[in-house]
């Protein structure tokens, strides 16, 4: 009996505890299949915590100017979110820069003293102990210092005064500077004379007839002083301007590049091309621009950036296909269109650093007349095709550049201009 009783108790367990498919199952204290159980544990098992690491902090100024002959220095500051120690490194590195080191010979800061005016790159790099690195650049601007009441005339035969001094007739002059008496140089005796600028006051001529905007950063030429006299070297437009730092720059530039004294280069069967125009003056902003945006950096000066006065006659020669009443017209939109890109660039500028000197209309009533001398001198295209007027403000041997009486009203539009300074 005792036996049957334990036979039937071991059927009644292997029946009651087991699958669908005859397979023993058993139950987890917390009430859970095993099979759940294991897959739990599986997972468990199988998940890591990874502590992410990260990259040091590094602090330095992203720009740096100093003048030639000053010292500039500054500290560097490192962080690290994971603790980890921090090493600086610096990449090459110009003249006159060094890094300074604290007790452990550990870079902390750095010390500059520019011995020349330019512009350079540093490279700092901030490694922890990972290997983990963060880099960042200091863009360095070295000026000379300010020459305070030092002005500097750019551009080209209208800032020059080509034509003024009949000497440039024959190339005496190779750039055809008249420095007595070109309107930069006029505005600068009148701001001496009204105590806008010192008496001990200078001025440089770097302009040069055929000065397009590409050229204020290619052409080397010669400065002259207010008495005539070459100084030694050659440099660039933009060169010049860097190493005077002066305090005022004077630049009239873009007939060249707008074709005024070419207009054959843009007028196309009879009518100005404008996509060629167009193309033209986006260059001439795109250059102007460049040579502009380091005035405002590697300087102090005061931008006087200038328009032009139409001085072609009112009934000019023109060129074949295109006379008289047709090439006025072609002239006076070439003049709309540079004076619109001359406005674009100064907009560009810091409105503190710039002013807009405006000569248009200022030769009306005054414009070229009749030439002098043969044709074969000269481009005749903006004379008139008539008697030269008696009121005529512009030189009657090339049609294009201001006489005296030209100059004289050009700089006192620019004396105004520049006295509320």
């Amino acid at each position: 009996m005792k036996n049957a009783l334990r036979l039937l108790l071991l059927v009644l367990m292997f029946s009651g505890c087991s699958g669908s498919d005859g397979t023993a199952q058993s139950k987890t204290e917390d009430g859970s299949e095993p099979s759940e159980t294991a897959a739990s544990a599986d997972a468990v098992a199988s998940t890591t915590t990874t502590i992410a690491s990260h990259p040091p902090e590094l602090e330095v100024p992203p720009s740096v100017r100093a003048d030639v002959g000053s010292s500039w220095s500054d500290a560097v500051f490192t962080t690290d979110a994971d603790g980890d120690a921090v090493r600086v490194t610096v990449g090459e590195m110009p003249l006159g820069f060094f890094p300074t080191t604290n007790a452990r010979g550990l870079i902390n800061g750095f010390e500059w003293r520019p011995p020349e005016p330019g512009r350079w790159s540093v490279e700092v790099v901030a490694t922890d102990e990972t290997g983990l690195r963060t880099s960042e650049q200091i863009t360095l601007i070295g000026r000379n210092p300010r020459n305070v009441d030092l002005v500097l005339a750019v551009g080209d035969g209208v800032a020059a005064g080509e034509g003024l001094d009949r000497g440039d007739l024959l190339r005496r002059n190779d750039c055809g500077r008249a420095e007595s008496e070109s309107y930069p140089r006029l505005a600068f005796d009148a701001l001496r004379a009204t105590g806008a600028l010192a008496d001990e006051a200078e001025i440089v001529s770097v302009a040069c007839n055929g000065m397009s905007a590409s050229r204020l950063r290619t052409m080397l030429l010669k400065a002259t002083n207010a008495s005539g006299n070459e100084l030694a070297e050659e440099r660039t437009s933009l060169d010049w301007a860097v190493a005077l730092n002066p305090t005022i720059v004077t630049i009239t530039v873009g007939a060249a590049d707008a074709s005024i004294a070419d207009p054959d280069e843009v007028i196309v069967d009879g009518t100005v091309d404008p996509a060629q125009l167009a193309d033209r003056l986006q260059t001439f902003e795109d250059e102007l621009d460049a040579f502009t945006e380091v005035l405002i950096s590697h300087t102090d000066a005061h931008i006087a950036l200038t328009s032009y006065a139409n001085a072609t006659a009112d009934n000019p020669r023109g060129i074949d296909g295109c006379n008289n009443e047709c090439f006025a017209d072609a002239m006076e939109l070439l003049h709309e269109q540079l004076h619109a890109a001359i406005r674009s660039v100064a907009r560009r500028l810091p409105p503190a650093r710039v002013s807009v000197v405006d000569f248009t209309g200022l030769l009306d009533g005054h414009r070229a007349g009749d030439p002098v001398g043969l044709d074969l001198l000269r481009a005749p295209a903006h004379c008139a095709d008539d008697d030269e007027p008696d009121e005529s403000w512009v030189s009657n041997f090339d049609c294009i550049n201001p006489n005296e009486r030209g100059h004289r009203a050009l700089a006192d539009v620019l004396t105004e201009t520049l006295n509320g300074l």
